[in-house]
């Protein structure tokens, strides 16, 4: 089965072609971000190869959320007025969030008195 694999991926298996990151699906149908690394060995006289799987799914996100408050902090620097600057955080939440911010109606809550007694 490894000899068709190359013919499959459409490349050549060299030392590190196949490493690098890639989407992969769990069993329960999620899918992550995963990091291949793998080495040519050789097993009871067997050419093999060595891999490793690393789950980069929650680093990924850490570093997407990170350079995304980097971009609130530098662009709210150059807004002029409070809509510029609402406006601003709202383009950064929908990246951040994958929000569609823009599709939504935003409709402001009814102020109410309210009592304890």
């Amino acid at each position: 089965m490894i000899e068709y694999f190359p013919k499959l991926v459409g490349t050549e298996t060299t030392r590190l072609g196949l490493a690098g990151i890639w989407r992969h699906r769990k069993k329960d149908g999620s899918l992550i971000d995963v990091e291949i690394k793998w080495s040519p060995i050789s097993f009871r006289g067997r050419p093999a190869s060595l891999t490793m799987a690393n789950d980069i799914t929650e680093r990924r996100r850490i570093e997407h959320r990170d350079a995304a408050l980097s971009k609130l902090g530098q662009s709210l620097s150059s807004a002029t007025s409070p809509e510029g600057a609402a406006e601003i955080i709202r383009s950064i939440a929908d990246d951040l969030f994958r929000w569609m911010f823009s599709r939504w109606i935003c409709i402001p809550a009814k102020r109410t008195k309210f009592s304890l007694f």
